[in-house]
């Protein structure tokens, strides 16, 4: 019976006879599935009483068995708090990775302790990997971006850069102070990035550009425009990063513009893009220029028509642009020489 297997397992263990207290432990845990006060003494004696190995195997074991996510967690923190003063690395990741899997990582006690587990076993990728996934569920976040910032630091301990660039970006979305930011970019602009993390590492440059001023900030979003362009094939994220950089451009934006336009997406898109910027200008001076730069680009179509159609309407919207007509007659007679 259940009683008497319970007392079995108490006597053995008072007898030293660790091997006989583990078996009939479990299996008094066989014979009362899902009770929880017999786990309890279980898990005591075995804690207590046997090696690392044993208690390391035997709470992979216990994971396995119908108990409720609350008690799992408590044997999770029970027998890896016994695994940290007498088991080894290897041990104590066995059952960590196991718990991961099995009980996750909403629980903040399991959470913390598979964190430290992770960092104190050097597996760095791993402590990152179980506080993602409660960011990622919500939890863990802190105060202002504290919880990103910690997962950017493990990630820079387990040499992700992409990681690293993925959650500092967050982190500083999120309001997050981070100690050395200028360092902290400078190393991570000199790594060779995946796709997505480079794309967020410019979007921070940029975020902060403004700080050096017009023309850096022009700088950084036309890089940005660039990367999302060829990255990420965000066509309209690309526009609007360049239209960006030409508001803040100190001279020459539209030019700009549209150069980077013709150069990313062809002379016929970037003639309808200027068009469509044009028309939902409000500015007419900019408005104007966008009309004047598209004249330049009907001219490289050799489009007479459209060429000069453009020009006069650039000088429409804003009487004192009276070199847009000038520049594209001269423009069209350079094309043709």
């Amino acid at each position: 019976s259940a009683e008497r297997t319970e007392r079995l397992m108490g006597l053995a263990y008072a007898c030293s006879d660790a091997p006989s207290g583990l078996a009939f432990g479990r299996r008094l845990l066989g014979l009362r599935p899902g009770d929880t006060a017999a786990l309890g003494a279980f898990l005591e004696c075995l804690v207590s009483h046997n090696g690392p190995s044993e208690i390391a195997e035997t709470i992979a074991w216990i994971l396995s068995l119908p108990y409720d996510a609350s008690t799992l967690a408590t044997v999770v923190t029970r027998g890896l708090g016994a695994l940290e003063s007498s088991g080894t690395a290897e041990l104590r990741m066995r059952v960590a990775r196991r718990a991961f899997d099995v009980v996750g990582a909403m629980d903040a006690a399991v959470r913390g302790l598979l964190v430290h587990t992770g960092k104190s076993s050097k597996e760095f990728a791993f402590s990152a990997m179980v506080l993602e996934r409660a960011l990622s569920c919500g939890e863990g976040r802190g105060e202002a971006g504290s919880g990103y910032l910690a997962l950017a630091d493990l990630y820079a301990l387990a040499l992700d850069a992409d990681g690293e660039v993925r959650a500092l970006a967050t982190a500083i979305r999120d309001g997050a102070e981070v100690p050395s930011l200028e360092d902290r970019l400078e190393r991570l602009s000199a790594q060779k990035l995946g796709g997505d993390a480079e794309i967020a590492l410019l979007d921070v440059l940029a975020s902060r550009a403004p700080e050096a001023g017009p023309r850096e900030a022009a700088l950084a979003l036309r890089r940005l425009g660039a990367a999302l362009w060829d990255l990420a094939g965000d066509r309209a994220g690309a526009v609007a990063a360049w239209v960006d950089a030409a508001r803040r451009a100190p001279f020459r934006a539209s030019t700009t513009l549209r150069r980077d336009l013709v150069d990313f997406a062809g002379h016929e898109d970037a003639l309808e893009c200027l068009l469509a910027l044009a028309e939902h200008e409000p500015d007419p001076a900019r408005s104007g220029s966008l009309l004047a730069e598209a004249a330049h680009v009907a001219v490289a179509l050799r489009d007479d028509d459209r060429t000069f159609d453009l020009a006069s309407r650039a000088l429409h919207r804003n009487p004192a642009h009276t070199d847009a007509l000038a520049s594209a007659e001269a423009g069209t007679r350079d094309d043709r020489k």
